[in-house]
């Protein structure tokens, strides 16, 4: 089998059990928007082993305690988005879903656009839209806008791997097969 082949084949297997993001937070930022808060922070760690465990209403749930005396804490919009999509996927909750892309942006936006992981949730969440309502655009959107983060200077290797992965799945979907390989 081919390179192009097996890679292609390895990617499809993966979206096909749903690994393109269940239990695959990367860690989180040490820094988050309540510095200090012992409470909150505790919160966030119970969230991303909850995340972790596949608990996902149990993180959003989490989260939102968090959410609820700063929604701008940005590490908290990073697990609770990727929770919701991840939850979303499961249901086929094109609602959940979109929550989960819109505290991605969020959480790029209190955190600030150098946090590449953010990117992870809004990705994800915009190829499983494709899916669920066979809407090419998302994905498009994905390609683009992941190809530009992709070639920024300084981007860390598990970073753009996580990335790239991103792009792949989006790619599929778009059935361009020699560029997701």
């Amino acid at each position: 089998m081919s390179e192009r082949l097996c890679a292609l084949a390895v990617v499809s297997w993966m979206l096909s059990i749903g690994a393109a993001g269940a239990q695959n937070v990367p860690p989180l930022p040490k820094t988050g928007a309540v510095a200090g808060n012992p409470e909150h922070e505790r919160l966030k760690l119970d969230a991303e082993g909850a995340y972790q465990n596949g608990d996902f209403p149990k993180c959003i749930d989490l989260t939102g305690k968090v959410l609820a005396q700063n929604p701008k804490d940005h590490v908290a919009l990073y697990l609770r988005a990727s929770a919701r999509v991840e939850l979303g996927q499961l249901q086929r909750s094109l609602k959940e879903i979109r929550a989960g892309v819109e505290e991605a942006r969020d959480a790029l936006r209190y955190g600030g656009t150098e946090q590449i992981n953010y990117y992870l949730p809004y990705f994800y969440g915009m190829t499983a839209l494709s899916q669920m309502e066979n809407r090419p655009e998302h994905a498009k959107v994905v390609v683009d806008f992941s190809g530009q983060i992709i070639a920024r200077p300084g981007i860390k290797p598990e970073e753009k791997a996580n990335l790239l992965y991103q792009r792949a799945a989006a790619e599929i979907f778009l059935q361009s097969f020699d560029a997701a390989a």
